[in-house]
């Protein structure tokens, strides 16, 4: 796999910039400068630690899950893979096709059928979107009980519920339906082979192959489903998605001397996140860092200060990571022939 040229980079450092420029002249440089330098730098290796936790726990959550599937893995090399695909998907944005296509070559080369990897990723977004819907109607409920919520934080948050649940049922619809569903799969890949065909052009898919490995994905999901004390381990993990990372925000509150309430933490961390997705702008860049601002600023924060955590934060949840993941991705490219024996 090729490295992302230094272009991207060039566009990514380009955006920070930008956003941390916009910032100081909204909110005055020498008064952010005289609060970063009243910063409690003691504070500050709790988001270092609570950034190890959230990276850890997510690796976790991919290895309990290879597990669980009877795909024994090293826990080192999974995490070396999260971090690299979370670098990707950074870089290379794409909706995380990206880094799952990193992360299921590298375990293929182990022997990993790619089905099961792609079920792995898959199921641990359905974990991270589920329980970031619950953090966010936390948040809601508190905004609505002591702030008042505007029509379009309302909308957003309804549209988000909403889809995250259509997207739990059709999975459930779809794993109930798995014959079905593979007979579907094995028309579609006959139909496109036919139309190739009349290009004079070979068979675009293996039919065989696309019916098994749905057939597989499926049958990987229902032991995903059905693991007992597996299933409730991976259900609490994904909790701790979000919980290290609001403690890392937390930490960086009090790093900068305004300790929150937990509903205004919740809140603002909700509503930056959502704002960061429905914008479609990779990781969030611009969109997050000016909502969570704002959003804390209206929930009583001094808008200096609400500048200079979301910097702070953001230094630690996103820049950190994209130093981490570029490591790891130069250690993954470098395993030419990864030894199975070493699982």
């Amino acid at each position: 796999m090729a490295v992302p040229s230094w272009r991207k980079w060039l566009a990514v450092g380009a955006t920070a910039a930008l956003v941390a420029f916009v910032a100081l002249q909204r909110t005055e440089a020498a008064h952010l400068l005289r609060l970063l330098g009243r910063t409690d730098w003691r504070w500050l290796p709790a988001p270092v630690l609570c950034e190890a936790l959230f990276q850890s726990n997510e690796a976790t959550i991919y290895w309990l899950m290879y597990r669980v599937m009877g795909h024994r893995t090293s826990l080192p090399r999974v995490i070396r893979l999260t971090l690299a695909a979370a670098f990707v998907n950074r870089i290379a944005p794409s909706a995380g096709v990206s880094g799952t296509a990193l992360f299921t070559e590298r375990m293929a080369r182990v022997g990993v059928p790619p089905s099961a990897t792609v079920t792995v990723n898959l199921a641990r977004y359905v974990l991270d979107y589920g329980a970031f819907a619950l953090i966010l109607g936390c948040g809601m409920i508190y905004l609505s009980l002591h702030h008042e919520l505007t029509p379009v934080e309302i909308r957003a948050a309804a549209t988000l519920g909403a889809l995250i649940l259509a997207l739990l049922v059709v999975a459930a619809v779809l794993v109930s339906m798995r014959s079905a569903l593979v007979a579907v799969v094995t028309a579609l890949a006959r139909a496109l082979n036919r139309g190739v065909a009349r290009l004079g052009v070979g068979n675009a898919v293996s039919v065989d192959a696309a019916a098994a490995g749905v057939d597989e994905a499926l049958q990987a999901v229902a032991v995903l489903a059905h693991s007992g004390r597996s299933t409730a381990a991976l259900v609490c993990m994904g909790f701790f998605i979000h919980l290290f990372d609001l403690a890392g925000l937390w930490s960086v509150f009090m790093a900068v001397g305004h300790p929150v309430h937990l509903g205004v933490l919740v809140a603002g961390y909700g509503l930056a996140y959502l704002a960061g997705f429905v914008s479609l702008v990779p990781s969030g860049l611009g969109v997050f860092e000016a909502s969570m601002a704002v959003v804390y600023a209206s929930l009583g924060v001094h808008l200096a200060q609400a500048v200079l955590v979301t910097l702070l934060y953001r230094l630690f949840s996103l820049w950190m990571p994209v130093l981490a993941g570029y490591a790891a991705l130069q250690i993954t490219l470098k395993e030419d022939r990864p030894n199975a024996q070493a699982l």
